[in-house]
Order: structure tokens, then C-alpha cells, then sequence
């Protein structure tokens, strides 16, 4: 168990790729602090059903779809735009994908483990609220992000 690593972070993006190897930028600034939810060990389940007695019968998938969750505080338009621009590098990186599919690499701290996993995860559709102007550029509220994996 490797522990928690504060040059890591919590959560990064894949934004470069050299010898085989996948560079990250954490993204941890651009999280509230109070928002941010990640579930590492997510079970799948296939065909799982209740039996005649009430006993339940699993069929645990070894493949585990982890989640992340979290929302930006308020962030001016070159605070964005920094976020975006992680965002757009990370779908340009080997094995990602960019629009409409919006497919990353994730790194992100597992509680389970004490470490570091990583994986692909999706970026479902993200909704933009804007808070009017600040010196005429858009503000932004606080947007709620996820990612899915796949």
C-alpha cells in the first residue's frame, strides 16, 4: 500500500502519454471542496435474482465500475477554461476519445486499497450555469461533473 500522495491528488486526468506510460494532471483545484464523491469497488451485478426462500443469489461481475462525482466551485472564465483545456487533452491521449463519446483516463485515491487505480471513464453530458459576468467575461456556478467507468 503506496498511501496517499499529495503531489497526486485526489483526482487527475490523463494529459500526455510518453514510453508507454500516461502522464496525469490533478484536477483538485477545481473541486469544491465539500464535492466531491468517488466509489471505488463499484460491484456489478448479472442476472442476479431472489430465490423461493428470499435468499438472495449474486452473480458479482469481476469487473468493477468505479464513479466519480463532484462539483467545480465558482470559477471565472479562465478557471474554465483551464478545466476545459485538462478536459480536451485528456480525450487526445491513446485509447481516449473526444466528443460526443467524451472518454478519459481517470487516475483517483481508493480508500480500499490505500493507492492509486486508474482507468477509462466516460464524461456524461455536463450543464453549464452561468452566474452573469464578471469584467464581461462569464461566471460560472457550480457545475456537477461525474465520471463513469467503463
Amino acid at each position: 500500500m503506496a498511501g496517499f500522495e499529495i503531489n497526486k491528488g485526489l483526482v487527475s486526468i490523463a494529459t500526455g502519454y510518453a514510453s508507454g506510460n500516461y502522464q496525469y494532471t490533478k484536477i483538485d483545484r477545481y473541486i469544491a471542496s465539500d464535492q466531491l464523491n468517488i466509489t471505488p469497488g463499484r460491484a456489478q451485478d448479472l442476472d442476479s435474482y431472489v430465490n423461493a426462500n428470499g435468499h438472495l443469489k449474486r452473480n458479482v461481475l469481476k469487473h468493477m465500475r468505479d464513479g466519480i462525482a463532484f462539483s467545480t466551485p465558482y470559477l471565472e472564465y479562465r478557471d474554465m477554461q483551464r478545466l476545459m483545456h485538462i478536459f480536451r487533452m485528456g480525450m487526445q491521449q491513446p485509447d481516449c476519445i473526444g466528443l460526443p463519446e467524451k472518454k478519459i483516463r481517470v487516475r483517483y485515491f481508493n480508500e480500499w486499497t490505500d493507492d492509486y487505480d486508474h482507468g477509462f471513464f466516460y464524461v456524461p453530458d455536463v450543464q453549464f450555469q452561468y452566474g452573469g459576468t464578471y469584467k464581461g467575461y462569464p461566471m460560472y456556478l457550480p457545475v456537477s461533473m461525474e465520471f463513469i467507468e467503463y
